[in-house]
């Protein structure tokens, strides 16, 4: 009698347990459990990443490909990273090239706004000029006898376009233009025939024409290059009153560039035809770039 007791009361649990399990409902699986059924993956899940905090460092904005340093200097044809240097070669009047080396020397980058600066000079002078980066088009005022020849050596007060578009730019055709505005004396001839210095405000713009690819030779060594042909006029005024004389009558500067993708300019050409004519020639020499140029 006892075990047919027992018998009854383990009867009794189990129909009481189907009971319930049909009455409560199944648990649903999770979203991500669903789309591993659909592959077929048995693997579990892994971790969903945290969105990146709000308050995240430079830094971080850097490593995530986001903020300034994210590659910034990729699309430059110049090797933008200190230490980076162009030695050239300078042929021209003794009157206008003090020594027959001038070297160009990048010691520090642009950082969005904030100019980069680079050291320029012949012989063993070196004076500091502001370096910009325009999404890979590199925008200077370094470069030696861009401006009139009675104004040379002054430094502009504003400067605008590019010497060099960045590399995507830079195509059989591309046109762009550079220009400076700056101050200084300029000598011209009164109406009664006396010359007379002024104080005056230049507005130059200088246009460039991209040309053929071509080898080009320099003590540097065989490069494959860009020439680029540059036209350079001026506007003077005194005052508010514009100053018309031969050097805003027609193009002071013609100039021809070659620069080669990855190395920068490694020839120029600049020819002066006011006050009287004059040649000056930049051959690439040597040249180093930092292991630091990222992209170039």
């Amino acid at each position: 009698m006892k075990a047919n007791h027992v018998r009854d009361l383990v009867l009794i649990a189990a129909v009481l347990a189907i009971a319930v399990a049909a009455i409560l409902p199944a648990r649903s699986p999770k979203p991500e459990e669903d789309a591993a059924a659909d592959r077929g993956d048995e693997r579990a899940p892994g971790p969903v990443a945290a969105p990146a905090a709000k308050g995240a460092t430079p830094a971080a904005k850097a490593r995530d490909g986001g903020g300034k340093g994210a590659a910034p200097f990729a699309d430059a044809v110049f090797a933008l990273a200190p230490g980076s240097t162009w030695v050239y070669h300078v042929e021209g009047p003794k009157e206008l090239v003090p020594d027959n080396r001038w070297t160009m020397e990048v010691r520090s980058l642009p950082d969005g706004d904030v100019p980069g600066e680079v050291a320029v000079g012949f012989g063993a002078e070196r004076v500091m000029y502001p370096i910009w980066n325009d999404g890979g088009a590199i925008r200077l005022a370094a470069l030696p006898f861009v401006e009139p020849l009675e104004f040379r050596g002054s430094r502009p007060i504003e400067v605008g376009g590019f010497p060099v578009p960045a590399r995507r730019d830079l195509g059989e055709g591309a046109v762009w233009s550079q220009s400076y505005e700056r101050t200084g004396e300029h000598e011209m001839t009164t109406s009664k025939g006396q010359a007379v210095r002024v104080e005056v405000r230049g507005k130059q713009t200088d246009r460039a024409l991209a040309g053929e690819l071509a080898d080009v030779t320099v003590p540097a060594g065989r490069f494959s290059a860009r020439r680029v042909d540059w036209t350079a006029r001026i506007e003077l005024f005194e005052g508010k009153r514009p100053v018309l004389d031969p050097l805003t009558a027609k193009p002071f500067r013609t100039e021809i560039l070659w620069v080669s993708e990855r190395v920068g300019i490694v020839r120029r050409r600049v020819e002066h035809s006011i006050p009287d004519e004059a040649v000056v020639t930049f051959d690439l020499v040597s040249y180093t770039i930092s292991p630091t140029a990222g992209g170039i």
